[in-house]
C-alpha cells in the first residue's frame, strides 16, 4: 500500500493532512483535530500539542512552550519529558511523529504500527508557509534526517499553485505576479516573473496582514469588557488576538449591533455590545491601505513594470477579502482572490505527482551540520535516491543499512508515544568530555585535534580561533563534534603579607 502525509507549517500554525494510493486527499486528525496551534505541553509522560497547549502557555505555564521558532533561538533552553532532558527544538519532532504514529495505527492498520521500523521508508512531505525563513525549514528538515527519515521532501506549493492558476486562466501567462499572502496579521508580498515562475523579491510588512475591519472591531469589544469588568486585569494584546476569531463572526454578520458573549484567555465568559459604526468610525484613519499600495508601487517602478502587466492575488482567509479587492482595484486593474476549489486542485496536482513518483523523494538532503537558528549558511549537495519501500504487513520486514534508534517505552493511554533521543555515531561519543585543542577556526564549522587526530567539529556559541583549547560537549549529525571554549576558573586572591619589625 503506497501512501504519503503532508505536514503544513507555519510559524503559528501545524496541520496534517495523508493521501492514500488511488483515494482523495483527507484531513489527518486525532479526536477530530487537524489544524491547531504550533504549542506544546510537557509534563512527565505527557505530550500534547495544539490549543490546550496554547492556553496554558498563555496562562503562564512553565511545562507549556509557545513561539516554537523563537524558542528555539536559544539552545539552553530545554524540556523535560519522561525523565530526560531534551533541547526544545525537539518539541516540533516529538509532535509531528504523534501523527504519523496514529496515521500507522489508525488508518493503514499496520501490523508493526510503532514508528521506528518506518523511519526509514516514511513518505513525509512539509509545506513550509511564506513566514518561515529558508535557515527555519531546512532546521526542521534536519530534525527528522538526524532521526533516520529519508524519503522526506519540502513541497514547493507556490510553483503548483501559479500552474493551476495559468491553466484556469485567473493568471495571464505573460504577465508577472505578485501574491499577496495575510499570516498572523503580517503581509507577505511575493513577486513572480511571467511564465519561468522565478521569485524575484520577498516583503513582509507588519501589522496589515489581515482585513483592517476585523482586528478594529476586536479592539472595540476588548474596551467593552475592560469597562463592564474592571475587576479583571487583562492583557491587551493577548485578549485581543483570542478575540479575532470572534470578530470575523461579528464582521460577517454585519448587524447594526454586536452582541454575544466570548470567552477570555483566563477561562472566564464575558458579555459584549459594539456599535458597527463605531467600527467605520475607526476605520477612516487606518493608514495599512497606503502602506501596502506605496509597497507594491515601489517594487514595480523598481522592476520596470506597468500596473496593467501585474496579476495580483489574494491569499488566504485573512487577506482575501472583499475590503482588499476593493480598495486595490482602484488603482490595479488586475486583482484576484484565490478561492478555495484552487487550493483543492492544487493540493491534488501534487500529489498526482507524488504518487508517479511512485511515492518516493526526488532528492535527500545527506547528512549535515544542524541549522542553527539567525544563520542562513545552511547548504547541502542534493543527491538522487530511489529507498524501496516495503509492504507493511510483511511479517518478516527486509533488513535495513539504516541504524534505528532504540524501542519507545509503553505509551500511556491516550496519550503521546515517546521516542527515543536522536541517534548518533557511537564511536564518537566516546569523545564526549575530552579536551582539544582547534586547528581550524571555528565559526560554525571548523576542525579540532585530539589525540594527535583531526576531527571535524561545530560550535553553537561565539567564533573560535586556531590555538584555543575545547572540550567536546556532544556529537552532532552523526560525524561533528559539538565543542566549547574551556574557560580555566579565576586564580584565588594573593594573600596579602605584613611585614614588622622585630624589637630586639
Amino acid at each position: 500500500m503506497n501512501y504519503c502525509v503532508i505536514v503544513k507549517i507555519s510559524k503559528s500554525k501545524i496541520s496534517f493532512w495523508y493521501q492514500i494510493e488511488g483515494s482523495k486527499q483527507t484531513p489527518l486528525a486525532i479526536k477530530g483535530v487537524y489544524e491547531m496551534p504550533l504549542s506544546f505541553y510537557v509534563s512527565d509522560s505527557d505530550f500534547i500539542i495544539g490549543t490546550y497547549a496554547r492556553d496554558r502557555a498563555l496562562s503562564g505555564d512553565l511545562n507549556a512552550f509557545d513561539n516554537y521558532f523563537e524558542l528555539i533561538k536559544d539552545p539552553s533552553k530545554v524540556f523535560y519529558f519522561i525523565n530526560d532532558q531534551r533541547p526544545t527544538k525537539q518539541l516540533l519532532y516529538f509532535g509531528i511523529e504523534k501523527y504519523l504514529s496514529h496515521f500507522l495505527r489508525e488508518v493503514i492498520f499496520s501490523s508493526e504500527w510503532s514508528i521506528e521500523s518506518h523511519r526509514p521508508t516514511f513518505p513525509l512531505r512539509f509545506w513550509f508557509e511564506q513566514d518561515l525563513a529558508e535557515n527555519e525549514r531546512n532546521l526542521v528538515i534536519s530534525l527528522f534526517i538526524e532521526a533516520g527519515y529519508v524519503n522526506i521532501e519540502e513541497i514547493a506549493y507556490t510553483s503548483y499553485l501559479l500552474d493551476v492558476l495559468m491553466t484556469e486562466n485567473v493568471i495571464n501567462n505573460k504577465n508577472s505576479i505578485l501574491l499577496l499572502t495575510g499570516i498572523d496579521n503580517n503581509l507577505y508580498i511575493e513577486f513572480y516573473s511571467n511564465k519561468l515562475k522565478n521569485l524575484i523579491s520577498r516583503i513582509r510588512i507588519e501589522g496589515v496582514g489581515s482585513d483592517p475591519r476585523c482586528r478594529l472591531m476586536a479592539e472595540l469589544m476588548f474596551e467593552d469588557i475592560s469597562i463592564n469588568y474592571p475587576h479583571l486585569f487583562l492583557n491587551h494584546d493577548k485578549e485581543v488576538s483570542i478575540l479575532l476569531t470572534e470578530a470575523k463572526k461579528v464582521i460577517q454578520d454585519n448587524k447594526p449591533i454586536a452582541m454575544g458573549t466570548t470567552v477570555l484567555s483566563n477561562g472566564m465568559v464575558c458579555e459584549y455590545n459594539v456599535h458597527h459604526k463605531a467600527m467605520e468610525e475607526r476605520l477612516i484613519y487606518f493608514t495599512g491601505d497606503s502602506k501596502i499600495l506605496s509597497e507594491i508601487d515601489s517594487l514595480l517602478k523598481i522592476n520596470s513594470i506597468y500596473s496593467t502587466n501585474v496579476d495580483i492575488l489574494l491569499l488566504g482567509v485573512d487577506i482575501n477579502t472583499d475590503y482588499f479587492i476593493e480598495r486595490l482595484r482602484k488603482k490595479f486593474p488586475n486583482v484576484n482572490g484565490v478561492n478555495p476549489k484552487v487550493y483543492n486542485e492544487t493540493i491534488n496536482l501534487i500529489l498526482l505527482e507524488i504518487a508517479e513518483s511512485g511515492y518516493l523523494a526526488k532528492r535527500i538532503i545527506p547528512d549535515a551540520p544542524p541549522v542553527l537558528p539567525g544563520k542562513n549558511t545552511f547548504t547541502s549537495s542534493l543527491k538522487e535516491a530511489k529507498p524501496i519501500l516495503p509492504p507493511f504487513n510483511k511479517k518478516e520486514p527486509e533488513k535495513t543499512i539504516v541504524k534505528l534508534p532504540p524501542p519507545l517505552p509503553p505509551k500511556k493511554k491516550d496519550e503521546f508515544i515517546s521516542t527515543p533521543p536522536l541517534p548518533s555515531n557511537s564511536n564518537l561519543n566516546m569523545l564526549i568530555g575530552k579536551l582539544g585543542i582547534v586547528t581550524s577556526k571555528l565559526s560554525f564549522i571548523g576542525k579540532v585535534e585530539i589525540d594527535n587526530i583531526e576531527y571535524e567539529a561545530i560550535t553553537e556559541k561565539n567564533e573560535l580561533d586556531i590555538g584555543t583549547k575545547v572540550k567536546v560537549i556532544a556529537v552532532s549529525s552523526k560525524k561533528y563534534l559539538q565543542v566549547e571554549k574551556i574557560v580555566l576558573p579565576p586564580l584565588p586572591p594573593k594573600k596579602k603579607i605584613i611585614l614588622t619589625n622585630q624589637l630586639n
